[in-house]
């Protein structure tokens, strides 16, 4: 409980790291952003990587030794990891519009990106840049589950969204969590641990 209070001005797409003690947030820089590693008081420790170009969702791996984000190259998005012992910045994957959310699976081998291809799409990525990204399923966001198998995904009809679970290896067969209710379901967590769903 208690009232929520600014932690750092300027900033979006917190991800915490699994010990509480680190947030990772893109922070705007004119046109360009970067991200922050704070404190558990919201001070400001390192700059982590270099600034991009339209960089946002910063998300820290499961093992707590990458991040997955998304920055702007031209016209296109691209996927990209950052090694935090190394520094090493890869592209993984490049989409011609719209990364919504990217996502680890529990092992960090795999990024999961909410995207636009020819239609909402659920796409999965080797995080070591091993190969193309992997059409799993329609999904405008998607939080995968400590099981490393689900994930809760919402997805649209007719102007209705609803959070649905989903196999991320098998085939896609959506079973929605509150069957009827298809409306303002759009964005559903699963914290690590797996204890509840936040939407």
């Amino acid at each position: 409980g208690g009232e929520p209070k600014r932690v750092v001005a300027l900033a979006e797409g917190a991800s915490v790291s699994d010990d509480g003690l680190l947030t990772y947030r893109a922070t705007a820089w004119g046109t360009m952003r970067e991200m922050l590693e704070l404190d558990e008081a919201g001070r400001v420790v390192r700059t982590i990587g270099a600034r991009r170009k339209g960089l946002r969702c910063p998300t820290v791996s499961p093992d707590g030794r990458s991040i997955a984000y998304v920055a702007s190259d031209g016209s296109r998005l691209q996927v990209r990891r950052l090694d935090l012992a190394t520094g090493e910045d890869v592209s993984l994957a490049q989409f011609e519009a719209w990364v919504s959310n990217l996502e680890w699976t529990r092992d960090s081998h795999t990024v999961i990106a909410a995207c636009l291809l020819n239609r909402d799409s659920t796409v999965a990525i080797p995080a070591d840049g091993s190969g193309k990204p992997r059409l799993i399923g329609p999904a405008l966001s998607i939080s995968t589950e400590p099981d490393g198998v689900h994930a809760v995904a919402a997805m649209e009809d007719g102007g209705r969204s609803w959070l649905n679970r989903v196999t991320l290896t098998g085939p896609w067969q959506p079973q929605p969590l509150w069957p009827g209710e298809k409306q303002n379901q759009e964005n559903g967590v699963v914290p690590r641990d797996g204890s509840h769903l936040a939407t």
